[in-house]
């Protein structure tokens, strides 16, 4: 989600042109990106105190974004 490359280019010798290859990102990028989408969910909802609602949307944040990507990476669901 947070970084662009999705796709890799390879070149082919001889002019042949170039084709795509596409890439699966890593499960760990996935978690490290939906913990900074946490955090970001955490932070904006925060109002100086931490309760409960603050924790659920931090959750909620986190794997909505886990299972976005997940759906998109690898595969689950094609555009």
């Amino acid at each position: 989600m947070l970084d662009f490359h999705i796709f890799s280019v390879e070149t082919k010798a001889e002019g042949e042109g170039a084709a795509a290859k596409e890439e699966k990102k890593p499960v760990s990028d996935m978690v490290i990106d939906s913990l900074i989408v946490a955090a970001i969910v955490f932070f904006s909802t925060w109002n100086g105190t931490t309760d409960v609602g603050n924790i659920l949307n931090a959750l909620k944040g986190f794997a909505l974004a886990f299972l976005t990507q997940l759906a998109y990476y690898r595969g689950i669901k094609r555009q």
